[in-house]
Parts: C-alpha cells; structure tokens; sequence
C-alpha cells in the first residue's frame, strides 16, 4: 500500500512541475508527461524497478473516460509511444502498465543526453473499442 501512495504522488508530482499536459478525444481523457528518473524517490524507483537516473527519462500516459459520474474512472488501454530526436534517431521505447486501486499507468523509459528535444508520438487505443488517438508531444530534457 505504502509503494502504491508514493507512486501516485510522484506521478502526480512530476506532472504538477510541468503544466497539466492532457488531449481530449470525445469521452476520453489522455493525460501525459515525461519527465528524468532521478525526480523519483528511491523508495518508488526500487518498488518499480526504475533506475533513477538523469539521463532516463519516464514518459507516464495515463487513460481516464467520462461516465457522467462526478470523477472521471481509468481506462485500460493499450499504448504504443515512439521517440526520435531533432537529427531523427529513433528512440525505442517500450511500454508498461501499472495497476494502482483505481489508476492505471503506462510508463515507457528512453534514455536522453544533455539538452535533447525528443518529440513522443503516442497511440492510445482504449480496451474493449475501436478507438485509436494519436497525439505528439515534444520535451528538452537537462540533465546535467
């Protein structure tokens, strides 16, 4: 229980030092951010086998849909996130979920060098539908 808090303070955290960054797609909600690893506790790195590190960086999307119920509920997806820099590397990023009570994160890691930009193309496509949403986003990460 105690790793389950830490880890949703932290998530909301990082989003907090970033402006609320979310797309919104009919009924859905998609909430995202990307942030270095070294702004993890350690208590929540270990948890979660996340190396806390300034060059990795974690990109969190997060699902949520309106039910008409006063707070939106976390929807389960599957989600895809590619990465490439401003000279077109490619960044392989891999993507997994986390299942938290009633929250569900998709966490991807890619490792980044000092004053990279990285634009993210992320596909959320909601389970149990035939919905796909496909946004970008770009970040410059410091870490030194």
């Amino acid at each position: 229980m105690f790793p389950r808090i830490l880890l949703i303070l932290s998530l909301l955290f990082s989003v907090n030092v970033y402006a609320e960054q979310s797309k919104t797609f009919g009924n859905y909600k998609v909430h995202y951010s990307a942030f270095t690893a070294d702004m993890l506790t350690k208590e929540i790195a270990k948890a979660y086998k996340i190396k806390r590190s300034h060059s990795t960086v974690l990109i969190n999307i997060t699902l949520m849909k309106e039910t008409g119920e006063p707070l939106p509920v976390a929807h389960k997806a599957k989600v895809e996130i590619k990465g490439r820099n401003l000279v077109g590397q490619n960044k392989s990023i891999s993507v997994r979920e986390i299942l938290e009570q009633d929250a569900v994160y998709y966490i991807g890691e890619v490792s980044v060098s000092n004053q990279e930009t990285v634009q993210f193309d992320v596909t959320v496509r909601p389970l149990n539908t035939k919905k796909k949403f496909n946004f970008s986003f770009k970040e410059k990460f410091y870490n030194q």
